[in-house]
């Protein structure tokens, strides 16, 4: 008796890991799936992030040029640090323009596209300079963006318009990423207290 009750237990054991095994490739090939569609939408997310940051910036190359709002109440002797973007397609653009549209981008590519921007930006500079624009000129950009940063006389911000190339002037300014706690106050109150 006791030996026909152990059959029997082993028996629905085995039916048990029997049904297991069928349903188990299942399963595994279910999960598989889910991680190439997640795959697929977190590339997908990033091609759109790419496809943006081109509008954007193609749209600010041919649009007219902008003096930021916080620039246009200035007046005086006062210099003020700004960055000054420029119409030809910088670098790290170029690159994202010929991903999207299924290029490689070369290296001769590469060169010739910096070329273009760094003269873009000695034109501009003379430019400057031919208008009477007061500036002392600090870093220059030609990968994420074309321009430069420069400390420019409040009273010659508008003169900045009238140049060939200029897109956008803005202030130059440091931003710090907050995390949600700095020196165990939150961000809000750092910032306030930063303030006094």
């Amino acid at each position: 008796m006791r030996k026909k009750e152990v059959l029997k237990v082993l028996r629905s054991i085995l039916a048990s890991v029997l049904v297991l095994s069928m349903l188990i490739p299942f399963s595994l090939n279910t999960y598989a799936e889910e991680v190439k569609t997640f795959g697929t939408k977190t590339q997908s997310e990033d091609i759109l992030q790419i496809k943006a940051a081109i509008a954007e910036q193609m749209k600010l190359a041919n649009g007219g040029p902008i003096l930021h709002e916080d620039l246009r109440r200035l007046s005086g002797d006062e210099k003020v640090d700004v960055i000054v973007h420029l119409s030809e397609t910088p670098v790290g653009l170029q690159k994202g323009i010929s991903k999207m549209t299924g290029k490689s981008f070369t290296v001769a590519q590469e060169k010739k596209v910096r070329q273009k921007v760094n003269a873009q930006q000695t034109t501009v500079k003379k430019e400057m300079r031919a208008i009477r624009v007061s500036y002392e000129e600090g870093y220059s950009f030609n990968n994420v963006l074309n321009g430069f940063a420069a400390k420019v006389k409040a009273d010659d911000l508008k003169k900045l318009h009238k140049v060939k190339g200029v897109t956008l002037v803005e202030p130059d300014a440091i931003v710090h990423a907050f995390e949600d706690e700095i020196d165990g106050a939150t961000a809000e109150e750092y910032k306030e207290k930063k303030k006094n």
